[in-house]
């Protein structure tokens, strides 16, 4: 991912003058190259097969995070369209700050977008997770240990299980651990 995604751009700074980039001479329309564009998507989507391990549903997902992608990127444009015409009735400080995201407009919404999905994947990892943690319990039945104790050694069974009856534990059966 960092070959396909990071070193084009990196590979031409060889040919940029230090003083063109301290100067911030070179524009963002310049660095940004459509094949860079795309060498990423591949990596990503290689990635994807790899990690899902089915060609289907990665070519589903891939083109769902398209679509998704596009329809964010046009909101976000709408948005920084209409936050330009409210920045005019603001302070100063609000109109400096519409000014710079519309005369980058381009990358602002992209990073609107790319927050955005980070967000919402975010909130689906914290759904999916209480989910199955919830559904997991509710399958367990009563009862069920939900403390365990590793490497107690065989003299000190019998302490362990005199702390435990005086502590009203009613204790599970001992299995010794052996290597597979």
């Amino acid at each position: 991912c960092l070959g396909f995604c990071a070193w084009p751009p990196i590979s031409r700074l060889s040919v940029a003058s230090p003083l063109r980039v301290l100067r911030a001479e070179i524009g963002i329309v310049e660095t940004q190259r459509t094949s860079d564009l795309l060498m990423g998507a591949f990596a990503m989507f290689i990635l994807m097969v790899w990690y899902s391990g089915d060609l289907l549903i990665t070519i589903a997902l891939f083109i769902g995070l398209i679509m998704v992608t596009g329809v964010g990127f046009y909101f976000a444009k709408m948005l920084l369209r209409g936050g330009h015409q409210v920045g005019g009735f603001a302070g100063g400080a609000w109109r400096l700050a519409m000014g710079g995201l519309q005369r980058r407009s381009a990358a602002s919404a992209l990073q609107m977008v790319i927050f955005s999905i980070s967000m919402m994947l975010l909130l689906l990892l914290f759904v999916v997770r209480t989910s199955l943690i919830d559904q997991w319990r509710s399958e367990v039945p009563d009862g069920t240990p939900n403390h365990f104790l590793f490497n107690v050694a065989p003299e000190e069974r019998e302490d362990l299980e005199l702390f435990l009856s005086r502590s009203s534990v009613e204790p599970e059966n001992f299995f010794p651990m052996t290597r597979g």
